[in-house]
C-alpha cells in the first residue's frame, strides 16, 4: 500500500470518529463523566483502527481495517443521561 492509500485511510477514520463524536456531545443531559467515557471509547476505536491500517500490508488489508475500524466506531453505543434520569425519577417518586 502506499502512503496515500493510509493517508486517505485515516481521513476516513478520522471523519468517523468526529461524526460519533459530535452525535455524543449533542446528547442532552449527560454528565460529563457520561460524555467522556463514551468519547473515550471512540478514541479507542480509532486508535485500534489506525494501528490495524499501519499493520495492512495490501492494498486490500487496508481497505479491510479501515471498514472494520468504520464499523466498529460507528458501533460504540449512544449515552444516555442516566444519572440526569436517575435524579429525575428521585424527585418523582418524592413529589
Amino acid at each position: 500500500p502506499t502512503p496515500a492509500t493510509h493517508t486517505a485511510a485515516y481521513e476516513k477514520l478520522d471523519q468517523k470518529a468526529n461524526e460519533k463524536k459530535a452525535t455524543i456531545n449533542g446528547i442532552q443531559h449527560l454528565t460529563k463523566e457520561e460524555r467522556d467515557a463514551a468519547i473515550n471509547k471512540v478514541e479507542a476505536a480509532l486508535r485500534d483502527a489506525k494501528s490495524k491500517v499501519d499493520a495492512a500490508t495490501n492494498q486490500t488489508g487496508v481497505e479491510q481495517a479501515k471498514q472494520n475500524g468504520l464499523t466498529a466506531i460507528d458501533s460504540v453505543d449512544n449515552p444516555t443521561p442516566a444519572t440526569h434520569t436517575a435524579a429525575y425519577e428521585k424527585l418523582d417518586q418524592k413529589a
